[in-house]
């Protein structure tokens, strides 16, 4: 019998595949001139049985779900209607789940289920000076101090496509500069007035200022919060004393897409004061989850007094074991 079984449980956001391994004998499954029908869809957690589904194949026709348009295929299809191998491209965080692979003929009916995690994430990231002061080797210097590389534009249109919302121009991997806008808001129309979507403004000068976009992927390691609150020496102090570092900010996403909720400030290996909200609640930042920045002025610039005091976020990297095989 063919089975869509497979085990992918993380990949980069830009393409996945939910494999498939069609029968090494066609017999195996009553094969007759009729062709198997393949169908994938989306588990919903916390909601039953329900599904959502994605793509269905039959006799050579694909039928493609609105939202997977142009992002998921079968490309072993066409010369096998047994191979089911789901190609996603471009993959969202909001792709990440549980799938199901189903194959019919007649009476026969196979399925299985596969994992899907898309770890990568884009954040958005300000100059401690003040708001556009990042050229572009300053941006992609920034990016990588905090865990990250410099965000491309089809990363930024992803993340906007998940829900980023964010009124501030940042550089992007290719030289130009946007931000994406969820809400069209005066002083945030740009180039597409009041329709959703990334404002840009094309390629730049790289001498130029701006913020930037940050994308960054899943630490080999964990972020933690320490509630001794110390000025910023004493924060770094303190998770050395513990083996570990004050993490960056792209660690602290990372950690916050895994779940990290902490509504206490702390400090960070930038200088920077912030808390992860995953469940948005009193007192603890605005309606809508994210990382939280404490700025030192009104207009949201400007990291606090490194001799305030605040609790510490720091990072511990996990050790690697190495086994050596010897033969």
């Amino acid at each position: 019998m063919a089975l869509c079984n497979a085990d992918w449980p993380s990949l980069w956001p830009s393409l996945a595949f939910l494999w498939f391994a069609p029968p090494q004998n066609p017999q195996a499954f009553n094969v007759t001139s009729e062709s198997p029908r393949i169908k994938w869809s989306k588990l919903q957690p916390n909601q039953g049985e329900k599904e959502i589904a994605v793509l269905v194949a039959r006799e050579n026709v694909v039928k493609v779900v609105r939202g997977y348009e142009g992002r998921v295929s079968l490309p072993g299809y066409p010369h096998n209607r047994y191979n089911a191998t789901l190609v996603l491209s471009n993959a969202h965080a909001s792709d990440s789940g549980m799938y199901r692979c189903e194959i019919v003929l007649g009476i026969e009916d196979e399925q299985d289920t596969v994992p899907l995690e898309v770890s990568g994430l884009v954040f958005h990231y300000r100059a401690a000076s003040n708001r556009y002061a990042l050229t572009f080797p300053d941006a992609v210097r920034s990016c990588k101090e905090n865990s990250g590389v410099i965000a491309s534009p089809e990363q930024l249109q992803a993340a906007f496509e998940d829900g980023l919302d964010n009124c501030d121009a940042g550089w992007l991997s290719d030289r130009t500069a946007g931000y994406p806008i969820k809400t069209p808001r005066p002083g945030c129309y740009g180039d597409r007035n009041n329709l959703p979507g990334v404002r840009t403004y094309g390629e730049r000068d790289p001498q130029e200022t701006y913020d930037v976009y940050c994308y960054t992927e899943e630490p080999q390691g964990d972020v933690y919060y320490v509630a001794e609150r110390n000025n910023l020496e004493g924060a770094r102090n303190s998770c050395l004393r513990d083996g570990a570092t004050l993490a960056t900010v792209g660690q602290l996403y990372a950690a916050w897409r895994k779940g990290l909720d902490q509504c206490d400030p702390g400090w960070l290996a930038d200088n920077s004061v912030r808390y992860p909200i995953r469940n948005p609640r009193k007192n603890c930042g605005g309606e809508e989850p994210g990382v939280r920045t404490l700025y030192q002025y009104p207009n949201r610039t400007g990291f606090p007094s490194p001799m305030k005091k605040f609790g510490a976020y720091c990072y511990k990297g996990k050790i690697c074991n190495i086994i050596y095989l010897l033969w």
